[in-house]
């Protein structure tokens, strides 16, 4: 939901805690699917899961981590994190 105050906007995120297993099986899980990954003095990012719990973990760690280092390539951080957990997930299954 986007919201609007005096001259402030913003988006709420309002996840549940649901995993879906092959399609009919849903799961509670105290993995939260949406995370404060960075926050500075003009900044706050929230990073946004979905999948596993162990993927979503994976992703918000290697996203923290690379964003705390260097803010500036966001875009690149959030991209190169995704692919990472899928990388580590090809290598875990094979």
């Amino acid at each position: 939901m986007k919201f609007k105050e005096s001259n402030r906007e913003g988006i709420i995120l309002i996840p549940d805690r649901t995993y879906t297993y092959q399609g009919i099986i849903g799961v509670e899980s105290d993995v939260s699917k949406v995370e404060n990954i960075y926050t500075d003095n003009c900044n706050v990012v929230y990073g946004i899961g979905s999948g596993s719990g162990p993927l979503i973990t994976a992703y918000f760690n290697f996203l923290r981590a690379r964003i705390s280092a260097d803010f500036e390539r966001i875009i690149d951080h959030l991209v190169d994190s995704y692919n990472d957990v899928i990388v580590q997930k090809i290598k875990t299954t094979f």
